[in-house]
């Protein structure tokens, strides 16, 4: 008991009061006790016994009004610290309850795999129990990585409209916090609140998006002091003490309730066993490289799924699933799939809600594919701007723009022109757009030829007509040699077969190292003037197209894709008409059989039929060649 394990202390206490009064008696008989006008006298021990018994209430009051007042004053300190430590640890995290989201895996289109692979996780955590009667391990998180748009969150979505537990979403940002602890706090108030659900509901589902702001790898990091002391936290999310506090949630010892171990210790009954929660963690990142190690291990997320941009057959899903909410007029979803390329599904939906918007500013209730186009093109190209070029300048643009564009569609057949311009748009004053026919997933060395070819076409389209070439070939050279470099440097089509890969992790640039190195720069600069050499002779071959083009662009500013097809089938540089022949009048670019003004040193020639003016539209999916550069 109590008074048995603490006998000895009450006994010295007792001791030490009998002392202290006994003192007191004798003082006051020989010295005596103060009359209160300043005076000493004698008292006997009687008296000062009574006075002793008379003071000590009065004594006590005062000492424990003192004693009062400062535990108090300690109190109300000690609460607003605390205070605010709570609020600052609530974080900004939010709970969805079972019904209150309609969202559900039939709204995640076009990933049919990753979908199936999801319900998967979801079916076992429902069935936690029998899994765990059965001696299975249930996975205890999925992280999803991929690029961005691509519907990680969506998918996270569909989770909390299907779970029929508890969702509770927080993003990996809403960790940080000034002060070094906080962080701390906040990871634990929301998986101490996912434990709680899970005991009422039978399952909770944490979702953190964006989770590298709080997961990023412990690597280089500090203790999260930084430079101003242990009061502050540092790094990414307030220091490796965040990641650590991440890892023992997912993957820690449950301690048993304090209730729990109170009756078992107390009547030496109950369960010894700690409680099992079924909590799934769901995270999303489009850099899980970043991620710590100890994270993506089995046991806190077992399952990594990988959501990246969907294939022609997914794009079609999905746009035929947007279509569906809006109005629109009778659309091939197949040409708009084909069209649309490398696109994200989060970009599909973005262009079929543009292409509204361009119906309704046009008067009309209803999109049609042309809005379509209009969208993509604005979306991929921006918009064009109203600048007034000089005539030599807009011939100059014209004619190395009509290089870049023909000798891409010789060489490149898998990428069809889609537009030709040379309206500016951003920095650039002219471009040529292409997109891939099929997707492909891997690249030849002919193709990485054909691509070096295309991007000095324009220069040495300039040096022909012009007799020299000007600033906007700059941007061209700077891709031409980073095909070239990677060719010999990385991908072994050269004459050595050392990746310089191994340097991606260093400290310098590995395109620098390479140019300090004498045969490696003149290995590229060798492939750059055989290829240029073989562009001069394709051009020349090419001049009347070339010409033709470039009165076009002259007038008309943008050829689409159709229209710059059927100008080679007139000039004769290809041999069979489009599928879609465009009707255009033979007139050339100043209505009277000649030239433009002011482009030098060209010979006048016979009229060159070219297209009809219209809306440019373009796709995506090759390299811009751009003439950003003024003369």
């Amino acid at each position: 008991m109590y008074w048995q394990r603490h006998r000895r202390g009450l006994r010295l206490t007792l001791i030490w009061a009998g002392v202290l009064f006994v003192a007191y008696l004798f003082a006051a008989w020989f010295v005596g006790v103060n009359d209160g006008s300043g005076n000493m006298t004698q008292v006997s021990p009687a008296t000062a016994t009574r006075g002793f018994f008379t003071f000590f209430p009065t004594l006590l009051r005062g000492v424990f009004g003192s004693v009062l007042q400062l535990a108090v004053g300690v109190f109300f300190g000690v609460f607003q610290f605390v205070a605010i430590f709570w609020f600052m640890s609530r974080g900004r995290t939010y709970t969805l309850f079972p019904g209150e989201y309609d969202l559900s895996f039939d709204d995640v289109r076009g990933q049919s795999h990753i979908v199936g692979a999801t319900k998967e996780v979801m079916k076992l955590f429902r069935g936690f129990k029998e899994f765990k009667r059965i001696g299975g391990y249930p996975p205890h998180g999925i992280l999803f990585e991929g690029p961005p748009g691509t519907g990680k969150t969506l998918l996270a979505k569909a989770i909390a409209g299907e779970s029929g537990v508890p969702f509770v979403y927080a993003s990996g940002a809403s960790f940080a916090a000034m002060f070094l602890g906080v962080g701390n706090l906040r990871i634990q108030r929301m998986f101490s609140k996912a434990r709680k659900y899970s005991e009422k509901y039978g399952g909770c589902v944490i979702f953190i998006d964006e989770i590298d702001a709080v997961g990023a790898s412990r690597g280089g990091q500090g203790g999260g002091g930084g430079m101003m002391g242990g009061l502050f936290g540092g790094g990414v999310g307030g220091g490796m003490g965040l990641v650590n506090e991440l890892l023992t949630q997912m993957d820690g010892i449950d301690a048993p309730k304090r209730f729990r171990r109170f009756v078992r210790r107390t009547f030496k009954r109950g369960p010894k066993q700690s409680s099992n929660y079924n909590i799934l963690v769901v995270g999303a990142t489009n850099i899980a490289a970043t991620l710590d190690p100890a994270l993506l291990r089995p046991g806190r997320f077992d399952r990594k799924i990988h959501v990246g941009n969907p294939g022609e057959e997914g794009r079609k899903d999905i746009i035929a699933y947007y279509l569906r909410k809006v109005a629109h007029a009778p659309i091939d979803v197949d040409r708009v799939a084909r069209a649309t390329a490398g696109y994200s599904p989060a970009r599909v939906k973005n262009i079929i809600n543009e292409a509204l918007i361009y119906a309704l500013q046009d008067g009309r209730q209803s999109l049609t594919y042309e809005d379509i186009w209009h969208a993509k093109l604005t979306d991929e190209i921006g918009l064009v701007e109203p600048v007034e070029y000089s005539s030599t300048e807009k011939a100059a643009t014209a004619i190395h723009e009509a290089g870049h564009a023909i000798v891409s569609h010789l060489l490149r057949p898998w990428q069809p022109v889609q537009i030709v311009t040379v309206r500016k748009r951003g920095e650039t004053l002219g471009l040529v757009h292409s997109q891939e026919a099929a997707e492909s997933y891997g690249r030849t060395k002919s193709q990485f030829i054909a691509d070096i070819k295309v991007s000095l076409a324009g220069m040495v389209a300039e040096e022909m007509w012009l007799g020299e070439s000007g600033s906007g070939p700059s941007g061209d050279l700077q891709t031409a040699t980073s095909v070239a470099f990677s060719m010999v440097t990385k991908l072994g089509m050269g004459s050595q077969l050392a990746s310089f890969n191994l340097l991606a992790n260093g400290q310098e640039n590995d395109v620098a190292t390479a140019m300090r190195d004498p045969q490696l720069r003149r290995e590229i600069d060798d492939i750059l003037q055989q290829c240029k050499r073989e562009v001069r002779q394709l051009i020349e071959e090419q001049r009347p197209a070339m010409e033709a083009l470039r009165d076009a662009l002259v007038e008309r500013d943008e050829l689409t894709g159709d229209e710059f097809l059927t100008l080679l089938w007139q000039t004769g540089a290809v041999a069979e008409p489009p599928k879609i022949l465009a009707q255009l009048p033979v007139r050339n670019g100043n209505g009277n059989g000649k030239h433009p003004a002011g482009f030098p040193g060209i010979p006048e020639e016979e009229p060159v039929a070219w297209g009809r003016s219209s809306e440019s539209r373009s796709a995506r999916g090759g390299t811009p060649f751009e003439f950003g550069g003024d003369e």
